[in-house]
Protein backbone atom coordinates (compact mmCIF):
# COMPACT_ATOMS: atom_id res chain seq x y z
CA UNK A 1 0.00 0.00 0.00
CA UNK A 2 2.66 2.45 0.94
CA UNK A 3 5.12 1.33 -1.20
CA UNK A 4 2.37 1.38 -4.26
CA UNK A 5 1.57 5.55 -3.35
CA UNK A 6 5.30 6.28 -3.31
CA UNK A 7 6.32 4.17 -6.23
CA UNK A 8 3.60 6.47 -8.44
CA UNK A 9 5.06 9.32 -7.05
CA UNK A 10 8.17 8.55 -8.51
CA UNK A 11 7.50 6.88 -11.77
CA UNK A 12 6.04 10.18 -12.61
CA UNK A 13 7.91 12.60 -15.29
CA UNK A 14 8.85 15.17 -12.33
CA UNK A 15 10.78 13.08 -9.68
CA UNK A 16 10.23 16.06 -7.28
CA UNK A 17 6.93 16.59 -5.50
CA UNK A 18 5.61 19.89 -4.11
CA UNK A 19 4.69 20.56 -0.49
CA UNK A 20 1.23 20.22 -1.05
CA UNK A 21 1.65 16.75 -2.92
CA UNK A 22 4.04 15.46 0.32
CA UNK A 23 1.72 16.22 2.53
CA UNK A 24 -1.56 15.13 1.51
CA UNK A 25 0.21 11.66 0.65
CA UNK A 26 1.28 11.39 4.45
CA UNK A 27 -2.32 12.06 5.47
CA UNK A 28 -3.63 9.64 2.99
CA UNK A 29 -1.25 6.73 4.11
CA UNK A 30 -2.03 8.06 7.86
CA UNK A 31 -5.54 7.53 7.06
CA UNK A 32 -5.67 3.80 5.60
CA UNK A 33 -3.32 3.27 8.57
CA UNK A 34 -5.87 3.94 10.75
CA UNK A 35 -8.36 2.20 8.78
CA UNK A 36 -6.43 -0.72 8.70
CA UNK A 37 -6.29 -0.82 12.65
CA UNK A 38 -10.21 -0.49 12.84
CA UNK A 39 -10.99 -3.19 10.00
CA UNK A 40 -8.30 -5.62 12.07
CA UNK A 41 -10.19 -4.67 15.69
CA UNK A 42 -13.40 -6.81 14.27
CA UNK A 43 -11.75 -10.27 13.52
CA UNK A 44 -9.87 -9.29 17.19
CA UNK A 45 -12.80 -8.95 18.98
CA UNK A 46 -14.49 -12.40 17.55
CA UNK A 47 -11.38 -13.78 18.51
CA UNK A 48 -12.01 -12.68 22.23
CA UNK A 49 -15.13 -14.08 21.96
CA UNK A 50 -14.74 -17.33 20.43
CA UNK A 51 -11.84 -17.79 23.60
CA UNK A 52 -14.48 -17.19 25.84
CA UNK A 53 -17.03 -19.48 24.53
CA UNK A 54 -14.70 -22.02 23.70
CA UNK A 55 -12.30 -25.02 25.82
CA UNK A 56 -9.83 -27.22 24.88
CA UNK A 57 -7.33 -27.07 23.09
CA UNK A 58 -8.31 -24.91 19.99
CA UNK A 59 -8.14 -22.15 22.88
CA UNK A 60 -4.37 -21.59 22.83
CA UNK A 61 -4.63 -21.14 18.57
CA UNK A 62 -7.68 -18.72 18.96
CA UNK A 63 -6.04 -16.63 21.87
CA UNK A 64 -2.62 -16.27 19.53
CA UNK A 65 -4.25 -15.37 17.00
CA UNK A 66 -5.99 -12.69 18.83
CA UNK A 67 -2.69 -11.69 19.87
CA UNK A 68 -1.19 -11.60 16.65
CA UNK A 69 -3.82 -9.35 15.75
CA UNK A 70 -3.86 -6.99 18.63
CA UNK A 71 0.45 -6.65 17.62
CA UNK A 72 -1.17 -6.05 13.73
CA UNK A 73 -3.54 -3.28 15.19
CA UNK A 74 -1.09 -1.96 17.49
CA UNK A 75 1.62 -1.50 14.39
CA UNK A 76 -1.33 0.26 12.36
CA UNK A 77 -2.24 3.35 14.65
CA UNK A 78 2.08 3.54 15.15
CA UNK A 79 2.22 3.84 11.50
CA UNK A 80 -0.85 6.11 11.21
CA UNK A 81 0.74 8.46 13.80
CA UNK A 82 4.20 8.23 12.11
CA UNK A 83 2.71 9.71 8.62
CA UNK A 84 0.71 11.79 10.45
CA UNK A 85 3.63 13.42 12.39
CA UNK A 86 5.34 13.99 8.51
CA UNK A 87 2.50 15.57 6.76
CA UNK A 88 2.43 18.43 9.78
CA UNK A 89 5.91 18.43 9.64
CA UNK A 90 5.49 19.83 6.02
CA UNK A 91 1.74 21.51 7.12
CA UNK A 92 3.51 24.22 9.05
CA UNK A 93 6.40 25.16 6.93
CA UNK A 94 3.81 25.78 4.13
CA UNK A 95 1.84 27.15 5.94
CA UNK A 96 4.62 30.10 6.69
CA UNK A 97 5.81 30.01 3.48
CA UNK A 98 2.47 30.86 2.16
CA UNK A 99 1.14 33.20 4.62
CA UNK A 100 4.26 35.55 5.10
CA UNK A 101 6.76 34.28 2.05
CA UNK A 102 9.83 32.59 4.16
CA UNK A 103 10.99 30.06 2.35
CA UNK A 104 12.06 26.63 3.84
CA UNK A 105 15.80 26.54 5.05
CA UNK A 106 18.14 24.03 2.87
CA UNK A 107 18.64 22.25 6.24
CA UNK A 108 14.69 21.35 6.58
CA UNK A 109 14.50 20.54 2.79
CA UNK A 110 17.07 18.27 3.48
CA UNK A 111 15.32 16.54 6.06
CA UNK A 112 12.31 16.06 4.16
CA UNK A 113 14.03 14.69 1.33
CA UNK A 114 15.57 12.18 3.41
CA UNK A 115 12.31 11.45 5.43
CA UNK A 116 10.38 10.87 2.46
CA UNK A 117 13.56 9.71 -0.02
CA UNK A 118 12.58 11.96 -3.25
CA UNK A 119 12.94 15.59 -4.02
CA UNK A 120 11.37 18.32 -2.93
CA UNK A 121 10.34 21.32 -5.56
CA UNK A 122 9.94 23.70 -2.09
CA UNK A 123 7.02 25.59 -3.72
CA UNK A 124 4.74 27.59 -1.36
CA UNK A 125 1.34 26.03 -1.11
CA UNK A 126 -1.20 28.41 -3.62
CA UNK A 127 -3.64 29.91 -2.47
CA UNK A 128 -6.05 29.02 -5.77
CA UNK A 129 -4.85 25.24 -5.08
CA UNK A 130 -5.66 25.36 -1.76
CA UNK A 131 -6.38 28.38 0.62
CA UNK A 132 -8.94 31.05 -0.49
CA UNK A 133 -7.04 34.35 0.63
CA UNK A 134 -6.07 36.65 -1.87
CA UNK A 135 -4.52 39.62 0.66
CA UNK A 136 -0.49 40.36 0.02
CA UNK A 137 2.07 38.41 1.98
CA UNK A 138 2.57 39.31 5.82
CA UNK A 139 0.68 38.60 9.15
CA UNK A 140 -2.94 39.09 7.73
CA UNK A 141 -2.19 36.52 5.01
CA UNK A 142 -1.39 33.79 7.60
CA UNK A 143 -4.31 34.72 9.96
CA UNK A 144 -6.22 34.66 7.33
CA UNK A 145 -5.20 30.62 5.95
CA UNK A 146 -5.03 29.85 9.66
CA UNK A 147 -8.34 31.11 10.05
CA UNK A 148 -9.56 28.60 7.21
CA UNK A 149 -7.82 26.04 8.42
CA UNK A 150 -8.98 26.34 11.79
CA UNK A 151 -12.64 26.64 10.76
CA UNK A 152 -12.44 23.39 8.81
CA UNK A 153 -10.68 21.37 11.20
CA UNK A 154 -13.26 22.41 13.91
CA UNK A 155 -16.24 21.73 12.31
CA UNK A 156 -15.06 18.05 11.00
CA UNK A 157 -13.02 17.13 14.03
CA UNK A 158 -16.55 18.01 16.03
CA UNK A 159 -18.69 15.72 13.73
CA UNK A 160 -15.71 12.60 13.71
CA UNK A 161 -16.35 13.30 17.83
CA UNK A 162 -20.01 13.36 17.36
CA UNK A 163 -20.18 10.39 15.29
CA UNK A 164 -17.90 8.52 17.74
CA UNK A 165 -19.70 9.51 20.71
CA UNK A 166 -23.21 8.09 19.38
CA UNK A 167 -21.29 4.83 18.85
CA UNK A 168 -20.07 4.80 22.28
CA UNK A 169 -23.73 5.37 23.19
CA UNK A 170 -25.15 2.88 21.34
CA UNK A 171 -22.95 0.34 22.60
CA UNK A 172 -23.33 1.02 25.85
CA UNK A 173 -27.38 0.93 25.62
CA UNK A 174 -27.16 -2.08 24.07
CA UNK A 175 -25.00 -3.53 26.62
CA UNK A 176 -26.78 -1.80 29.75
CA UNK A 177 -30.44 -3.56 28.01
CA UNK A 178 -28.77 -6.72 27.88
CA UNK A 179 -27.45 -6.77 31.28
CA UNK A 180 -31.32 -5.79 32.48
CA UNK A 181 -32.63 -8.41 29.90
CA UNK A 182 -29.79 -11.03 31.70
CA UNK A 183 -30.52 -10.17 35.09
CA UNK A 184 -33.86 -10.68 34.37
CA UNK A 185 -33.92 -13.82 33.41
CA UNK A 186 -32.13 -14.99 36.27
CA UNK A 187 -29.33 -16.99 34.55
CA UNK A 188 -27.16 -18.72 37.18
CA UNK A 189 -23.46 -20.66 37.23
CA UNK A 190 -22.07 -21.52 33.68
CA UNK A 191 -24.02 -19.21 31.50
CA UNK A 192 -23.83 -16.16 33.94
CA UNK A 193 -20.09 -16.68 33.87
CA UNK A 194 -20.37 -16.41 29.91
CA UNK A 195 -22.32 -13.44 29.72
CA UNK A 196 -20.32 -11.74 31.95
CA UNK A 197 -16.96 -12.84 29.73
CA UNK A 198 -18.70 -11.69 26.97
CA UNK A 199 -19.85 -7.91 28.39
CA UNK A 200 -16.66 -7.25 29.88
CA UNK A 201 -14.72 -8.11 26.47
CA UNK A 202 -16.98 -5.85 24.55
CA UNK A 203 -16.53 -3.20 26.88
CA UNK A 204 -12.77 -3.56 26.40
CA UNK A 205 -12.68 -3.12 23.17
CA UNK A 206 -15.68 -0.76 21.72
CA UNK A 207 -16.19 1.12 25.07
CA UNK A 208 -12.61 1.27 26.55
CA UNK A 209 -10.51 0.92 24.12
CA UNK A 210 -9.19 3.07 20.37
CA UNK A 211 -13.01 4.34 20.02
CA UNK A 212 -13.17 6.05 23.38
CA UNK A 213 -9.31 7.24 22.92
CA UNK A 214 -9.65 8.98 19.07
CA UNK A 215 -13.35 10.27 20.68
CA UNK A 216 -11.48 12.33 22.98
CA UNK A 217 -8.81 13.14 20.95
CA UNK A 218 -11.14 14.62 18.47
CA UNK A 219 -13.33 16.31 21.00
CA UNK A 220 -10.28 17.88 22.39
CA UNK A 221 -9.26 18.98 18.83
CA UNK A 222 -12.53 20.66 18.04
CA UNK A 223 -12.86 22.50 21.32
CA UNK A 224 -9.26 23.65 21.04
CA UNK A 225 -9.31 25.14 17.69
CA UNK A 226 -12.61 26.89 18.34
CA UNK A 227 -10.65 28.85 20.54
CA UNK A 228 -8.20 29.41 17.68
CA UNK A 229 -11.06 30.27 15.55
CA UNK A 230 -12.23 33.23 17.68
CA UNK A 231 -8.91 34.48 18.23
CA UNK A 232 -8.35 34.70 14.70
CA UNK A 233 -11.60 36.09 14.25
CA UNK A 234 -10.55 38.88 16.71
CA UNK A 235 -6.93 39.94 15.27
CA UNK A 236 -8.94 40.37 11.24
CA UNK A 237 -11.29 43.07 12.80
CA UNK A 238 -8.52 45.32 14.01
CA UNK A 239 -6.98 47.21 11.30
CA UNK A 240 -3.25 46.54 12.34
CA UNK A 241 -2.51 42.80 12.69
CA UNK A 242 0.87 42.84 15.46
CA UNK A 243 2.80 39.25 15.90
CA UNK A 244 -0.29 37.74 17.96
CA UNK A 245 -0.96 36.33 14.67
CA UNK A 246 2.13 34.42 15.20
CA UNK A 247 0.92 32.94 18.51
CA UNK A 248 -2.73 32.12 16.86
CA UNK A 249 -0.58 30.08 14.31
CA UNK A 250 1.47 28.36 17.33
CA UNK A 251 -2.07 27.59 18.79
CA UNK A 252 -3.32 26.03 15.60
CA UNK A 253 -0.23 23.75 15.41
CA UNK A 254 -0.03 22.61 18.78
CA UNK A 255 -3.75 21.65 18.72
CA UNK A 256 -2.91 19.41 15.73
CA UNK A 257 0.10 18.11 17.00
CA UNK A 258 -1.55 15.93 19.86
CA UNK A 259 -4.33 14.87 17.15
CA UNK A 260 -5.19 12.02 14.79
CA UNK A 261 -5.82 12.30 11.32
CA UNK A 262 -9.33 12.81 10.29
CA UNK A 263 -10.93 10.21 7.68
CA UNK A 264 -11.97 10.86 4.25
CA UNK A 265 -15.33 9.98 4.87
CA UNK A 266 -16.45 12.64 7.19
CA UNK A 267 -14.86 15.41 4.55
CA UNK A 268 -17.23 13.92 1.86
CA UNK A 269 -20.04 13.70 3.45
CA UNK A 270 -19.29 17.58 4.94
CA UNK A 271 -18.22 19.56 1.99
CA UNK A 272 -20.72 20.28 0.30
CA UNK A 273 -22.29 21.95 3.67
CA UNK A 274 -19.01 23.24 4.90
CA UNK A 275 -18.26 24.85 1.23
CA UNK A 276 -21.25 26.74 1.34
CA UNK A 277 -20.88 28.02 5.26
CA UNK A 278 -17.42 29.07 4.12
CA UNK A 279 -18.89 30.81 0.82
CA UNK A 280 -21.52 32.27 3.03
CA UNK A 281 -19.15 34.02 5.33
CA UNK A 282 -16.76 35.09 2.60
CA UNK A 283 -19.44 36.60 1.21
CA UNK A 284 -20.32 38.74 4.21
CA UNK A 285 -16.57 39.84 3.97
CA UNK A 286 -16.28 40.86 0.16
CA UNK A 287 -17.01 43.97 1.22
CA UNK A 288 -14.45 44.76 3.87
CA UNK A 289 -11.25 46.21 2.75
CA UNK A 290 -8.20 43.95 3.07
CA UNK A 291 -4.79 45.70 4.50
CA UNK A 292 -0.96 44.32 4.43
Amino acid sequence: MEVRVRRFLLDRDEETMDLLEAMNTEYRLSKLWLVASFVLTVPFYLCLLLAALMSGPPVKWVTFAAFTLQLLMNFSRIRSGVHYSLGESVRRPAMLQTGLGINISQVSVAKMTAKYGIAFKGEAIRSEKYYESSSVLGLRKLTEITLESAFWTAELAGRMAGLLKSMLLVVGVILGVSVLAILQAGLMGTQSQVLAKIYMITITVWCAGDLWVLWRKYDSLANGVQKVLADCEGILSRSEIGYDALFAFGDYNCCLAAAAVIPDFIYRRNRKRLNEAWGSRNNLNAASPKTG
